[in-house]
C-alpha cells in the first residue's frame, strides 16, 4: 500500500520487474502450498478473508461432505 500511496505507478507496475513484488508474491504463494484442486476450510482457515467467505466455505464443504 505504501508504494502505491509513495509512487505514481499502479499495481501492475508495482508488479513487473521493476520491483520485487511479483517474486515476494510467488514465493508466498509457493510457501502456502495450494497445489490442491479441493478448497476446504482448513484451506483457506490460515489465510486472510473476511469471516463471510470463511462461512461460505465451511458451508460448502459441509454440503459435500454430506452428498458424498
Amino acid at each position: 500500500m505504501d508504494a502505491l500511496w509513495n509512487t505514481q505507478d499502479n499495481l501492475k507496475q508495482l508488479l513487473s520487474n521493476k520491483y520485487a513484488f511479483a517474486k515476494e508474491v510467488d514465493e508466498f504463494n509457493c510457501d502456502l502450498d495450494l497445489q490442491t484442486s479441493e478448497l476446504t476450510y482448513k484451506t483457506i482457515q490460515n489465510l486472510y478473508f473476511s469471516p463471510s467467505v470463511k462461512r461460505q466455505v465451511s458451508t460448502l464443504d459441509v454440503i459435500i461432505s454430506l452428498s458424498s
